[in-house]
């Protein structure tokens, strides 16, 4: 018996460039998405990218892909930083920190289910490779609530500024 495409899940693809998705792709997801904002364009991203990357940041932008559909994308970016004991630290950051008014996923508003599959897709890296340091979140989004939730757990590795 083979298997109905609407009832496959979303599956979640990490990108290596903002070209992997494209400017009227990434700007229809917007649009679909709950209080899209200009912060979340991929003209504002891309240029804040280009504009304030440093050598040690990788892309590390999550695409979910429903029935070969962009249903949502996280836009983050792993900083790599070397501390005064010379221990490594790598981060994840939010592309636009610290010019953005409001940084959050961008998820078509049918399929508000992802966060929490973005929610284990962040704590999977954090649990591996980095630490979470997300900032300019509403709390009073679904996303934020998740991350602040679990941002108070004593082990976590999600810290909200």
């Amino acid at each position: 018996m083979s298997e109905n495409r609407s009832s496959l899940k979303p599956i979640l693809r990490r990108l290596s460039t903002f070209e992997e998705v494209g400017k009227e792709q990434w700007d229809e997801l917007v649009e679909r998405s709950k209080g899209p904002s200009v912060f979340q364009t991929f003209g504002w991203l891309i240029s804040w990218w280009e504009t304030f990357k440093e050598p040690r940041w990788e892309l590390l932008l999550i695409a979910a892909i429903n029935n070969d559909r962009l249903v949502g994308l996280a836009p983050f970016y792993l900083d790599f930083t070397v501390s005064s004991v010379r221990k490594k630290n790598r981060h994840i950051k939010f592309i636009g920190e610290g010019h953005g008014d409001y940084l959050t996923l961008i998820i078509d508003c049918k399929m508000e289910d992802l966060i929490a599959l973005y929610v284990e897709e962040i704590l999977r890296y954090t649990k591996s490779i980095a630490q979470a340091v997300l900032g300019e979140i509403s709390g009073e989004t679904e996303f934020g609530r998740y991350l602040y939730k679990e941002s108070m757990r004593f082990t976590s590795r999600i810290e909200c500024v």
